[in-house]
């Protein structure tokens, strides 16, 4: 250690005060310490070291120093201070499943929490574990992978050490835990038809299939056209379109689909089919027009919407010819707008 032009008055209340190298001080002028720790006067301080010991202890009236861990980290005056290292999280967990993708990545977050110019690397020894970058200066992000390729079920642990020069060294503790996938088997039910897909993916099929997962996954429903979605049994219940499952043992799932009764229709594109000439009504743009089959249908129809519609009758039930006319059995109210007929029979 070299000091350069000091002067340092002591009261009787700082008994020790041991600097461990390296350190260096140049043209340092202090002219008290004491409960207003050091004088303005020592802003050309400069500390590049550690601090071993320190007495008598800080207190709420001898500021004059900070101490942790054997290293300064605050000194009283305008001068430069020693980094130090800040990071989050203090500890990153990694789930993956023996013979999947692996777990998305996570960031740790560096920072100077001290004074100067933070230098810090970081290294690591576990080959399933990457780190990038590896160095850095001040505020920085470390991108943290974990990989389950080749690895069996169990937990795998590794520490990442981040060190800086003038600062101490900190660990972030690294978890990696491999599980077990189990077969899911998906059946397919009804006289309708759909598509089911997973999440994570692994499944879009419309029928019967298995596929390994580990964990959480989500099924989704989708009717085809002429179908509705019906309702999952087995493992996985409800008549909601999306069903979450839990991974932890073999499962079996079916999904139920129902043929609707394409008997009313809207060409706009593709077809668009309804349960009843109201809803047809309602669903149509002016201009329009709604194709029955020839079958009885139940009224009342109400026409209060302001829009020209021809409902065309007699279709067969796949739309593909016309033979006879459509029946409506129930009043027909015209309130607004116009109502075009073709094959249409109203009683």
């Amino acid at each position: 250690m070299r000091l350069k032009n000091h002067t340092i008055h002591l009261l009787a209340a700082l008994s020790v005060l041991a600097l461990a190298a390296p350190c260096s001080a140049s043209s340092i002028t202090v002219s008290s310490i004491g409960p207003g720790g050091l004088s303005s006067s020592s802003s050309a301080y400069r500390n590049q070291g550690s601090m071993n010991h320190l007495s008598p202890p800080e207190t709420a009236t001898t500021a004059a120093y900070r101490h942790s861990g054997g290293y300064l980290h605050a000194l009283a005056g305008t001068g430069d201070l020693l980094p130090a290292i800040s990071f989050s999280p203090t500890d990153l967990l990694f789930t993956g499943f023996e013979g999947a993708a692996d777990p998305a990545a996570q960031p740790l977050n560096i920072s100077n929490s001290g004074g100067s110019t933070l230098t810090w690397s970081a290294a690591k020894s576990a080959s399933w574990l990457t780190i990038t970058p590896t160095s850095g200066s001040d505020a920085g992000q470390i991108t943290v992978a974990a990989a389950v390729a080749g690895l069996p079920p169990g937990t795998y642990t590794d520490t990442i050490t981040i060190s800086g020069i003038g600062a101490k060294t900190v660990s972030v503790g690294v978890t990696l835990t491999v599980g077990v996938r189990h077969t899911l088997s998906l059946n397919f039910s009804g006289n309708g038809s759909g598509i089911v897909t997973s999440t994570p993916g692994g499944i879009a099929i419309n029928t019967n299939t298995s596929a390994a997962f580990g964990g959480e996954v989500t099924l989704h429903a989708a009717a085809a056209d002429g179908s509705a979605f019906t309702s999952w049994s087995g493992d996985c219940t409800g008549a909601a379109v999306d069903c979450t499952v839990q991974m932890d043992s073999d499962k079996v799932i079916t999904a139920t689909f129902t043929h609707i009764a394409q008997d009313i229709r809207i060409i706009r594109g593709t077809p668009i089919y309804f349960t009843g000439l109201q809803s047809a009504y309602d669903g149509a743009l002016t201009g329009e027009i709604i194709q029955t089959a020839n079958i009885y249908l139940s009224g009342p129809l109400d026409l209060n919407l302001g829009k020209t519609v021809t409902i065309s009758g007699g279709y067969t039930n796949n739309f593909t010819s016309r033979s006879g006319s459509t029946t409506l059995d129930g009043p027909v109210t015209v309130q607004s707008g116009k109502l075009i007929v073709d094959q249409l029979v109203i009683r």
